[in-house]
């Protein structure tokens, strides 16, 4: 057979036989590690004959489509007539609660194996036996034997809706993949830079290989990298794009580009996908059928909503939750369900790279996806959380407290959290009352935190008011535990105290690197873009791209004209044992700076302490005549957006806006159309120094023999380099940024700077004003 289209065996039985209610299970690796568990306990158990994990595949025509079935029957015995095949499924229901025709998807599965077996080897029936197990104990089997006709038949009656699905699918990409071979790029022209960018994302892409590129802002990365990744989708080089960003405004600019993409001839089916809380109908409603209509009978209703998907091509969160409605769904799992007929996908980082929520169905095995990771600079720090895991001392101490109160001290399970209480006041006992990094795992905390995990599952459904607690720390434990069973060299173990308790105690991943590097290589191919990646060398490093293996370093210069932005340095001293001295000279300089001509100005500081106590020296030098914002620590999106809606062009009156450097304004905002005047940046960005760091700096010493740089120059660079790339956002932009410190006079700082920067250097308040002066006088 030619050309036939792979289908798993699973996927072709649950799409036939699909109907009932959306349940939530929670972590998906964890039930994939049960199931494998349960698998091997019955194979191991197999008398001699029996073969396990036997490959099966089978090729028919259906619908007018040519199919290769294939899969793995987890359990086969020929000798006996007729020949036995097993199919295993655990479970946490009770076992004396299934019934043989509970889950008919089991059924149609193990009804496919024997079809597939009966026709490769000629047997003239097969037993099927179908066996649930409970890891807490107890299994059953039921068994049914079919004639090798019976089982042909319900292969092509099984085969059938799956294979006109199957149609409409290749009718659409039929329809949308000569438009992305056609396209032409949708802008007049390329800027500076663009072209070059795009042919090393094709290249990447086309060679199956890792690029790693910094280019600078108002380059276009956006476009610069969906177009010649819609080339290598058309040439069926790449089954789909996944584009991965950390910010919401990083989504909005892939879709204007997909968008403007579409208005050239593109047809591409794109979906958003948005964090679960953000979309729920219900929030702080539990999933499931008992407290959500949408997950009651979801499955019975999803086909027709997939089907009246296949008309339409951009799926934000808004046309995503206008489906929804039509036909009563969920709207996050639903939004995955989309993401399986998608072009493109547009999500957060942790859809592929966090072990906890990635998208099972694309990245659990090797892909033919090509990945697209905007602000990749992001990436290192986003993949430690996602790969360490902390227990809170309070949320247990709490749920105990919450339990003993309602249901008494006798109860199960207050009992079962005593122990996990005493392990971590032991562990309190045995370090100083500063935070504390070590290399070994906190063994007996998480020998009776397994414990506790099996005692908290016993009461996951009880009806109480302390039941909400109960899941919470359920899961903590689950993804506690998960992570243990990663740790190794690139992990450390972090002891927050609280006075004479115990905060937190956190596995923390500090060396992501070998992961990233794994999940990058599942893929087909992946281009890692930001404009702040220097050095090239160092986010090479930390992302687990390797020379070695062809992967390529890109370094672009800016595109717009060097004359439109004045860097200046001022040599003043600010580390914290110096800032109460040099505030006063601090807060000229920056009146200074904010008065030189009107327009809005970003002021950034190290941290909220020194912003506040920079203030109070700055406001009077500002008078009346200058509008102040401050950004406050407890900020919500609507807080964050009425502050930059306070960004006008042209403003009558100068705004001076301060900010916290590497905070929600120092990156990802665009201030573009000469809304941004300039921006002050005080200090270095260095991180704080703490034992965090420290483990950082001894890790990568250790790696790279560049510690205090890996760990605190880069990333503060960084930082710096983010919150500058706030001012010239276009073409037309111009503005001016001062740096802050007299650390800017050391080589060691400076080259770390864009090399288009002609920093000058001021050392006065009125040098300043007359440098500024000039510069703007100059474009009047």
């Amino acid at each position: 057979m030619r050309d036939a289209l792979r289908v798993n065996v699973r996927t072709l039985a649950e799409f036939y036989t699909e109907g009932g209610d959306l349940i939530y299970t929670g972590n998906a690796m964890e039930r994939m590690r049960e199931g494998m568990l349960g698998h091997q306990e019955i194979q191991s158990s197999y008398a001699d004959g029996w073969e396990k994990e036997v490959s099966l595949s089978l090729d028919i025509e259906s619908e007018g489509l040519s199919l290769r079935l294939y899969g793995r029957a987890d359990g086969i015995l020929r000798a006996t007539c007729p020949p036995v095949i097993e199919e295993i499924k655990t479970t946490e229901r009770p076992i004396q609660d299934i019934g043989a025709d509970d889950v008919p998807a089991h059924w149609a599965q193990a009804e496919l194996y024997g079809a597939m077996l009966c026709e490769k080897e000629g047997f003239d029936s097969v037993e099927i036996r179908l066996t649930y197990l409970n890891l807490s104990g107890g299994r059953i089997s039921f068994t049914r034997t079919f004639a090798r006709q019976t089982l042909h038949d319900r292969m092509l009656t099984y085969s059938a809706p799956y294979a006109k699905w199957l149609s409409a699918l290749l009718h659409w990409r039929n329809m949308s993949r000569p438009t992305m071979q056609s396209l032409s790029f949708p802008f007049e022209g390329y800027r500076a830079g663009q072209r070059e960018m795009a042919a090393n994302v094709y290249i990447s892409l086309r060679d199956s290989k890792r690029l790693l590129c910094q280019a600078p802002t108002g380059i276009g990365k956006t476009a610069a990298s969906l177009y010649p990744a819609l080339k290598a989708l058309g040439e069926g080089r790449i089954d789909r794009i996944f584009f991965l960003t950390a910010r919401t405004t990083g989504q909005l600019a892939a879709c204007n580009a997909l968008h403007s993409m579409r208005k050239c001839g593109l047809t591409a089916r794109s979906v958003t996908l948005s964090a679960r809380d953000k979309v729920c109908i219900q929030p702080g409603t539990l999933c499931g059928p008992d407290a959500c209509p949408r997950a009651r009978g979801y499955f019975d209703r999803r086909r027709a909503a997939l089907y009246e998907s296949l008309s339409m091509q951009d799926f934000s969160p808004e046309a995503i939750r206008s489906l929804c409605d039509r036909h009563e769904l969920c709207p996050f799992e639903f939004s995955l369900d989309l993401s399986e007929t998608a072009d493109i996908v547009i999500c957060d980082y942790n859809y592929v790279f966090d072990p906890r929520v990635k998208l099972q169905r694309f990245f659990t095995n090797k892909s033919d996806a090509g990945l697209l990771i905007d602000e990749a600079h992001n990436l290192p720090s986003r993949a430690r959380g996602m790969l360490s895991s902390s227990l809170s001392h309070r949320a247990f101490r709490d749920l105990r407290a919450q339990v003993g109160k309602e249901s008494g001290r006798k109860h199960p399970l207050y009992k079962a959290l005593t122990p996990l209480l005493t392990a971590f006041k032991e562990l309190r006992v045995s370090f100083a009352d500063a935070e504390e990094i070590r290399r070994e795992m906190p063994e007996a905390l998480i020998a009776v935190s397994k414990e506790a995990l099996s005692l908290l599952a016993e009461h996951m459904n009880t009806p109480a008011a302390w039941n909400g607690c109960l899941t919470d720390c359920f899961f903590a434990l689950n993804d506690f535990l998960r992570c243990a069973e990663t740790y190794n060299e690139h992990y450390r173990t972090l002891l927050t105290p609280d006075g004479k308790s115990m905060s937190e105690v956190t596995l923390w991943c500090v060396n992501p690197a070998p992961h990233l590097a794994k999940v990058l290589r599942r893929v087909h191919g992946a281009t890692l873009f930001s404009a702040t990646l220097s050095p090239l060398t160092f986010y090479r490093d930390l992302t687990g791209l390797s020379e070695e293996e062809g992967d390529a370093l890109l370094d672009l210069p800016s595109p717009f004209p060097p004359e439109n932005l004045l860097v200046m340095r001022a040599p003043l001293p600010v580390r914290y044992r110096q800032r109460e001295q040099s505030l006063p000279k601090l807060a000229r300089l920056i009146a200074s700076f904010v008065r030189a001509r009107t327009g809005n100005y970003l002021v950034f500081f190290p941290s909220y302490a020194y912003m506040q106590q920079a203030l109070e020296e700055i406001r009077p030098l500002l008078g009346e005549d200058i509008r102040l914002l401050v950004q406050d620590r407890e900020m919500n999106d609507v807080a964050r957006e009425a502050y930059l809606s306070e960004f006008q062009p042209e403003p009558e009156q100068t705004l001076c806006a301060a900010a916290v450097l590497g905070g929600a304004f120092s990156e990802g905002i665009d201030l573009k159309d000469n809304r941004l005047t300039g921006a002050v940046i005080v200090g270095t960005g260095v991180p704080q120094i703490g034992a965090a760091n420290d483990a950082l700096r001894e890790v990568y010493e250790e790696q790279f023999h560049e510690g205090y740089r890996y760990a605190y120059m880069y990333p503060g660079a960084a930082r710096v380099l983010q919150a500058a790339g706030r001012v010239i956002r276009s073409e037309s932009d111009r503005g001016a940024v001062l740096l802050i410190d007299n650390r800017w006079m050391e080589a060691a700082h400076t080259q770390l700077l864009p090399p288009h920067w002609q920093t000058e250097t001021v050392w006065s308040e009125t040098q300043l004003t007359d440098r500024l002066s000039a510069f703007f006088g100059g474009f009047r």
